[in-house]
C-alpha cells in the first residue's frame, strides 16, 4: 500500500524482533562493561557510539534504493544537514542515560533509552514511507525523547530521595 513503509528484513514480527534485540543489546552494555572513564567522557563516548549504531540502522537500508524521501546517497545535500541534527540528538539520548547511570546509578533513563532504541530500530528498519524517519526524529520526537528521559530520571532520583529519607 502506498505510504506504508516495507521492512527491510522482508516481514514485520522478523523486524520487530530484531528492534528488540538491539534494544536489549543497547541496554544491557553499561551493565556488562566497566567503567574507566569519569561520567562525563563514558557519557560522550557512550553517546557517540550509540548515535554511530543507530545512525547506521538508518542509512544502510537507505543506500541505493530510489524512490525514498532520503535516498542515499541521491538526496544527501537534503538529507545530510537533517542526519546531523539527528545524530546529535542520538548522541544526547543515549549521553542522558550513560550519565544519569555513571554519576548517580539511575537506570530509569538507561530503560527509557532502550525503549527508544526499539523504537527507533523498528522504524529505521523499515523504508519507502511517505517521510524520512530521521528527519521526524531530529526535529520533533528526539527532542521529545531526550527531555522525556532527563524527566524520567528527575522522577528516579525523587523517588530515591524520598525512599532514603523515609528509611
Amino acid at each position: 500500500m502506498q505510504g506504508t513503509p516495507d521492512p527491510v528484513l522482508g516481514s514485520e514480527p522478523l523486524t520487530l524482533a530484531v528492534a528488540v534485540v538491539i534494544g536489549t543489546f543497547v541496554g544491557s552494555i553499561p551493565f556488562v562493561v566497566e567503567r574507566r572513564l569519569s561520567p562525563r567522557r563514558y557519557a560522550a563516548v557512550g553517546g557517540a557510539l550509540y548515535a554511530a549504531v543507530v545512525t547506521t540502522l538508518w542509512a544502510l537500508p537507505r543506500i541505493g534504493v530510489e524512490g525514498l524521501g532520503c535516498s542515499l546517497p541521491g538526496d544527501l545535500a537534503t538529507c545530510g544537514p537533517l542526519a546531523l541534527v539527528g545524530v546529535a540528538v542520538l548522541v544526547g539520548q543515549a549521553a542522558v542515560a550513560l550519565y544519569a547511570y555513571a554519576e548517580y546509578g539511575s537506570v530509569v533513563p538507561l530503560a527509557a533509552t532502550v525503549v527508544v532504541t526499539v523504537l527507533l530500530s523498528w522504524t529505521f528498519l523499515r523504508i519507502r514511507g511517505e517521510s524520512d524517519p530521521m528527519a521526524l526524529y531530529a526535529l520533533f520526537f528526539g527532542p521529545a525523547f531526550v527531555g522525556f528521559t532527563v524527566l524520567l530520571g528527575i522522577a528516579e532520583a525523587l523517588v530515591r530521595r524520598a525512599v532514603a529519607s523515609s528509611s
